[in-house]
């Protein structure tokens, strides 16, 4: 890994900040099992970590079992939703709003699927699917996201608001859905995962070490060009190999254990009851 001599040459900010603080320790095997299994979920440190993007690990652990407990008390209320905002507004004041991305992914998933049986919702789908179709509604929301992004004033609810709403209009919008559902954006969404596990350790490693073996010959500006293309495919080669390898029978795997295990219907985590409760 040469990413600490590549963070030298680009300033004090990546040396001290980012690509300079990776893999500052000596590897070995006890630490990369230990790291791996228990480390990465129970015990997360940077300094120790092996891929440091696995920080969100722990987290969704803890709010997957979040999740699976509020649908096993609470899925079949009809007033659920007024638990949504309950517990949105204690994470909120508790200062763990990162909980709240598994609040509002369960209350859009919710909407999803049973907002025309759900009572206390009742949304009028007449107009939502006059929205839905709109190509100026999805101007808007583009434009939204590009203030939004443009701004150097974000801060960590409203990066939750802005992500809870561009899910919502993705899931609705009749233009984004047909956009999304193009082949090439399939596959990304596919690789997604796997494209964010291996993306740090390429630019640790391939991308550092060519910059470094390039930069004195062809200077910065070609050099830049040549490692962004060269992360950018060996990350997708790499992500979509993980994906063969590694997630989609993952995945598999765990449909197998959930339907023994849980006994669940279907190869889903909600299910869809005909009062519109998602339970269990």
């Amino acid at each position: 890994m040469r990413n600490r001599e590549l963070a030298e040459i680009f300033g004090p900010l990546y040396a001290k900040e980012w690509l300079g603080t990776f893999y500052l320790f000596s590897p070995d095997l006890f630490s990369a099992i230990k790291c791996a299994f228990w480390d990465t979920f129970f015990d997360y440190d940077r300094a120790s970590s092996y891929n440091a993007v696995l920080w969100t690990m722990s987290k969704e652990l803890l709010g997957s079992y979040f999740i699976f407990g509020f649908l096993r008390l609470f899925g079949s209320w009809s007033w659920r939703f007024l638990l949504y905002l309950i517990f949105g507004l204690l994470f909120y004041f508790k200062n763990v709003l990162w909980l709240n991305t598994f609040v509002s992914g369960m209350a859009i998933c919710d909407i999803y699927i049973n907002h025309r049986s759900i009572p206390v919702i009742q949304i009028r789908t007449s107009r939502l699917d006059y929205i839905a179709k709109s190509k100026a509604a999805s101007l808007v929301v583009v434009l939204a996201i590009a203030v939004f992004v443009g701004s150097s004033t974000n801060h960590g609810e409203w990066y939750l608001l802005m992500s809870t709403l561009i899910c919502g209009w993705a899931l609705i919008s009749q233009p984004f859905n047909g956009l999304l559902r193009r082949s090439h954006f399939v596959f990304l969404g596919k690789i997604s995962f796997s494209l964010y596990l291996i993306h740090l350790p390429i630019i640790c490693s391939l991308t550092s070490s060519t910059y470094l073996q390039l930069y004195p010959i062809l200077g910065r500006p070609i050099t830049l060009i040549i490692c962004i293309i060269l992360t950018f495919v060996c990350s997708l080669g790499a992500g979509y190999l993980l994906y063969i390898c590694a997630d989609k029978p993952g995945i598999y795997l765990s449909k197998l254990l959930s339907k023994k295990i849980v006994g669940k219907l279907g190869d889903g985590t909600l299910i869809k009851l005909r009062d519109g409760a998602l339970i269990i």
